[in-house]
């Protein structure tokens, strides 16, 4: 594993149901205990949110607020103060191999701190309906607020990735090495292909919970800039604190000009002063 990949690891959790068996998989967004994972993987639980983060289990509050089941979204929230959050990626367009990071119930053995399939392709996708992913069997008795199914209607942005996910691993992350952070979330498929949620289906929420992903976007791409060029004096980036001054940022320069001097119309020295006039420009630095 890469560090990365060890530091993703360090923000991976469970989701358990009542007999604290695992149901699904999560991932730390923000460092106060702030989870999110598949709304379809806490559908059908009982009274009690449950979710394992490195070997503690925590009882999980979920937050309707910030959730959105219509794109099969939901955040909980975990009493805990110093947690390890990902690094979100927020693009809409990718063609970089991605690392799918979840808890299949039938590897746990092997893998208990959760197992990683690589796919090789990722492309974009046709929004996919959200209800399709509900399992028609399950049966809910509780009248939770998170016991609700979404609309048959509903659909949300994806990434199609050609590699089967395990079952267990829905909510779990999708993650580029390429690109340093969590691209998306995966959802789990019955066939050899499975789908990404993006980020952009759930950008409001992101900026309620102060993550902003498309600012902290601009911002590594400009920090990145910035160090590649940091052994370079006299450099200043655009994104500098420093308040710019017009004039400094400005020197004369004397420009050749050419033209025919009509001698019917000008005299001489009215043609040699226009001239010393043209001259007189001025060029960013």
């Amino acid at each position: 594993m890469t560090k990365s990949l060890d530091e993703l690891r360090e923000s991976m959790v469970k989701i358990l149901d009542s007999d604290e068996k695992t149901v699904g998989s999560g991932f730390i967004i923000r460092n106060d205990g702030y989870i999110i994972t598949c709304h379809h993987v806490i559908y059908h639980l009982d009274n009690s949110l449950k979710v394992k983060y490195q070997d503690i289990i925590y009882n999980a509050e979920w937050c309707e607020d910030f959730s959105n089941l219509e794109v099969d979204i939901a955040i909980l929230k975990i009493n805990i103060e110093s947690a390890k959050a990902v690094k979100i990626i927020n693009s809409e367009k990718l063609s970089t191999s991605v690392t799918v990071y979840g808890f299949p119930p039938n590897q746990n053995r092997n893998f208990p701190e959760g197992v990683a399939v690589d796919a090789n392709s990722i492309r974009a996708s046709a929004p996919l309906n959200v209800i399709s992913t509900y399992n028609k069997s399950q049966t809910v008795t509780t009248n939770n607020p998170w016991n609700k199914k979404p609309l048959e209607t509903s659909n949300f942005l994806s990434h199609r990735i050609d590699a089967k996910v395990e079952a267990g691993s829905s909510g779990g992350a999708v993650f580029s090495e390429e690109m340093g952070g969590v691209l998306g979330i995966i959802q789990c498929s019955k066939s050899d292909e499975s789908y990404v949620i993006r980020w952009d289906n759930i950008l409001d929420k992101l900026d309620q919970l102060g993550l902003e992903p498309r600012k902290n976007n601009v911002r590594i791409f400009l920090k990145e800039i910035e160090s590649r060029f940091q052994n370079i004096q006299n450099i200043k980036l655009f994104h500098s604190t420093k308040p710019i001054t017009i004039k400094d940022q400005y020197i004369p320069i004397q420009v050749t000009l050419e033209r025919k001097y009509n001698h019917t119309i000008e005299t001489t020295w009215s043609y040699s002063e226009s001239e010393e006039e043209f001259k007189r420009a001025y060029a960013l630095k």
